[in-house]
């Protein structure tokens, strides 16, 4: 069966793989392997070679489907791309976040809370009064120290780091 049908079996997988000879030689033996294990549901008056066109077409469909799998996982694993700028970029922005949270953690209690409300928590003035039990004016007040102090406590820590 081999010998008679595997050399229009081969060319129609070469071109379904667009002349990969490595593929189409793999697909060929799972095509006959297949064909082989299922000699016995081929019908008597059946023709031979359109059912072993069959059996390479689903062979190759299960091939295109696992490539893909394999390629949407390989995608999945892979950083992104990035040119140089935008590795500065995100170099300098954790840069930044790294010493913010290093100033915040230096202010006073207070200050840091009302910051922390604000900037992370995304709470208005108002919402902020209510959870502190102070007044909406108090905390502007409390709100302008904090950002005064946090201002004086980047530099000195950017000084400390060589930076002006």
């Amino acid at each position: 069966m081999f010998d008679s049908y595997s050399r229009g079996i081969y060319n129609f997988l070469l071109l379904k793989t667009r002349g990969n000879r490595d593929v189409a030689d793999d697909l060929l033996s799972e095509t006959f392997l297949s064909a082989h294990k299922s000699l016995s549901g081929l019908k008597h008056n059946q023709n031979l070679n359109s059912w072993l066109i069959k059996i390479a077409h689903r062979r190759f469909i299960d091939y295109q489907r696992k490539q893909a799998r394999e390629q949407k996982i390989l995608q999945t694993l892979e950083p992104p791309k990035k040119d140089s700028k935008e590795w500065d970029d995100e170099i300098q922005d954790k840069k930044k976040t790294v010493l913010l949270n290093l100033a915040i953690k230096n202010l006073k209690h207070t200050y840091a809370q009302i910051l922390q409300m604000k900037y992370y928590e995304g709470l208005s003035i108002n919402e902020i009064a209510e959870k502190t039990d102070k007044t909406a004016s108090s905390v502007q007040n409390i709100m302008f120290r904090a950002k005064e102090a946090l201002k004086k406590e980047i530099r000195k820590i950017s000084r400390g780091y060589g930076r002006d």
